[in-house]
């Protein structure tokens, strides 16, 4: 392409964006671009020729439109059902993380209550202090186990 039809081609380009504002897809502008190179090519709208492959094409663009604006919609809303789906496996995961978190703490409390109790029993005498609060750290375990 010659540098003169480059320049045609970026001022055509920018009278359509000036004409249509920047709405314009890049598509649309390339369509809009050929069609006025056609136009030019047959000397004007008056020589152009009308055959019945662009009337059935005419008489088409809508549904094939149409086609497209849906075929767009079912990518929107299958890529809105994917990151719902997405967010509401990251937020079981999370409870599961939570609860697996939950279970440790209360198996910890029952093993380290357990232990320690073990070896209050086995000093004498006694502390019915040390014991009451070793039951307690085993009773908190065994209460958060039944709340997971």
């Amino acid at each position: 392409m010659e540098m003169q039809d480059l320049s045609k081609v970026f001022r055509l380009t920018k009278a359509l964006i000036d004409f249509h504002g920047t709405s314009l897809s890049e598509d649309m502008i390339i369509a809009l671009r050929r069609v006025k190179h056609r136009i030019l090519q047959v000397g004007g709208i008056l020589n152009f020729p009308i055959t019945r492959p662009l009337l059935e094409s005419v008489k088409s663009s809508r549904s094939r439109y149409v086609q497209e604006l849906k075929a767009k919609e079912e990518v929107r809303s299958k890529r809105k059902r994917d990151n719902q789906e997405k967010s509401e496996l990251l937020k079981v995961e999370s409870e599961i993380k939570n609860i697996e978190t939950g279970i440790e703490v209360a198996e910890k409390a029952i093993s380290d209550g357990s232990s320690r109790l073990e070896r209050h029993l086995a000093k004498t005498p006694l502390d019915p202090v040390k014991l009451q609060a070793d039951n307690a750290i085993i009773q908190m375990g065994v209460q958060k186990e039944k709340e997971t």
